[in-house]
């Protein structure tokens, strides 16, 4: 399937040589647009041959070590004899010097509160900063409390002398914040370049109930893979012990039990060796996956830039484009109300309470400061409680958001799907929810085990009366088969079993045996008396 995408190299042709210093350059970039190699290959090769400097910044350690590889391989320059330990303390690659957001806005907080804070590839003169993720300096805000020091303290110190290229899948949610910046420095030189938007080779299902997942996963026997991420570590270990050859991995900040080996096999070959891996935010952007055999996604996320950028890890050939497979987890409108009401407007209150009365959030807070979010407040070099903005602006944000998912509910129980769908320019199919998906390797065993009662019972020839037939119906009416018979009645699921509608699920058991019923009497106390009762035949 050829998508009707642009690469960044095409987009932006030969316009790269007359860029001048202190110029902003936003490139809107799909994933797999090849904006690395437009950064790796094409430019980097302008600044060797031209003696120019380049300064690359990401967001992530994982996705500093793809890039570390990635620019060391377009130089010719091996790094095979590195670990992972020395490869993470590599800044200088040749030219081209490589660090995270995370790692600058350290520097800043301790030049601040230290004169002797040095670092000379800091403060050195570049004549190209590549700002990939850029997304990081106000969406990371939420779990990040420091990087107002990048965003105050480094960032426009370097926008009017040099250079600056921002990259990101979701340049409309952080475009317009930077562009602010360059306004209050009078700089208004930037160039906008988009590939465009295409997710046809999407397919999109959904599911409510994490049980039709996992039991979907478990049943897929293609040899195909799976991705799933999700945000939440707990959730993630809980559905990885339920789901066969499945890997977990997250930040190693985290240290949760991460399966290390299958994290640097997928940095170091870009595919994985297991069924199914379970990923956090760690492996949200920077860390590629072309594994051809991973064909299906699963997303778990409130948030539209987590959603993009985690479909993104998986890379597409934008001119022979592999069908993937997308499930959604759905939300309800109780979601997002229990968000803002438990959460987003409790954290509004303690801003709104240091702005209208500083005097008695001081007394709340001095000595319980542990109760503050550290995306939202932090203490100045003077000792005073100050508000971090862009914490603050991306508060703002959510609520927002979560005020228009609300409102959406109004019309539809799906809104939630609606709005992730729409990202993506895709329409919604009502046949493609996951429900009532059964267990086939329960079922399997229960069959089995059928067989071999079932095969004693027409081997022996054994009359099931009234006691037995009851009991061979609470044999079949069990979690496992619950679904089929309730598919069975007609989605009644407080109906019973007849005879005929036991055969039909011993036809879909494949079981291969079958009931009749006869009739017979006996006489007692010189009474004849008729009775029915079944006997099992096999096939």
């Amino acid at each position: 399937m050829q998508l009707k995408l642009e690469w960044v190299s095409d987009v932006i042709g030969d316009e790269f040589k007359k860029w001048k210093s202190g110029t902003g350059i936003f490139i809107d970039c799909q994933t797999g647009t090849g904006k690395s190699y437009f950064v790796e290959h094409t430019l980097l090769s302008y600044c060797i041959e031209n003696k120019k400097t380049m300064l690359y910044i990401c967001n992530r350690i994982n996705m500093k070590r793809q890039v570390k590889l990635d620019i060391a391989e377009a130089q010719g320059i091996d790094l095979s004899g590195y670990d992972m330990e020395a490869l993470n303390k590599l800044e200088q690659i040749g030219k081209c010097t490589i660090m995270t957001y995370h790692k600058i806005q350290n520097y800043k907080i301790r030049e601040i509160y230290s004169a002797d804070a040095q670092s000379e590839l800091i403060d050195s003169y570049y004549d190209y900063i590549v700002m990939d993720e850029v997304q990081y300096i106000n969406h990371d805000s939420s779990f990040v409390g420091k990087i107002q020091y990048f965003y105050n303290n480094y960032f426009p110190r370097v926008i009017n002398q040099s250079i600056m290229i921002y990259l990101s899948a979701n340049m409309d949610t952080v475009s317009g914040d930077i562009k602010k910046v360059y306004a209050k420095n009078n700089n208004s030189n930037f160039f906008d370049y988009s590939t465009g938007r295409d997710y046809s080779y999407v397919n999109a299902y959904y599911f409510n109930d994490y049980e039709n997942l996992i039991n979907t996963i478990n049943n897929d026997d293609s040899g195909n893979k799976w991705m799933i991420y999700i945000n939440s570590i707990d959730k993630a270990k809980e559905i990885q012990k339920k789901i066969d050859d499945c890997k977990f991995i997250c930040s190693q900040n985290n240290g949760r039990e991460m399966d290390e080996e299958i994290l640097q096999e997928i940095i170091l070959t870009q595919k994985f060796s297991c069924k199914c891996v379970i990923a956090t935010k760690a492996l949200d952007n920077g860390v590629n996956v072309k594994d051809e055999l991973l064909t299906n996604i699963v997303i778990i996320t409130l948030n539209k830039i987590d959603f993009i950028q985690m479909l993104g890890r998986k890379r597409i050939n934008i001119n022979d484009a592999q069908n993937v497979n997308l499930y959604i987890h759905s939300r309800g409108k109780k979601t997002f109300k229990t968000l803002l009401d438990k959460s987003l407007n409790k954290q509004m209150e303690k801003v709104e309470l240091y702005r209208l009365d500083p005097v008695k959030f001081k007394i709340k807070y001095n000595n319980d400061h542990r109760k503050l979010p550290e995306y939202l407040f932090y203490q100045s070099p003077e000792g005073g409680w100050c508000v971090n903005e862009i914490g603050y602006n991306n508060l703002v944000k959510q609520i927002e958001y979560c005020k228009y998912m609300i409102q959406r509910f109004q019309n539809s129980k799906f809104a939630y799907i609606f709005e992730q769908l729409n990202l993506l320019d895709l329409q919604y199919d009502s046949d493609n929810w996951l429900l009532d998906v059964p267990d086939a390797k329960s079922i399997n065993k229960k069959a089995e085990d059928l067989r071999k009662y079932l095969g004693e019972l027409a081997d022996n020839k054994i009359k099931l009366l009234e006691e037995q037939q009851e009991e061979l119906i609470s044999l079949l009416i069990t979690p496992e088969l619950n679904a089929m018979i309730t598919n069975l009645n007609g989605g009644h699921k407080d109906r019973g079993l007849t005879m005929n509608k036991i055969k039909q699920l011993f036809l879909l058991l494949d079981i291969p045996f079958t009931i009749d019923s006869k009739n017979s009497s006996k006489t007692i106390n010189k009474i004849k008396k008729s009775y029915r009762y079944w006997i099992i035949y096999r096939l």
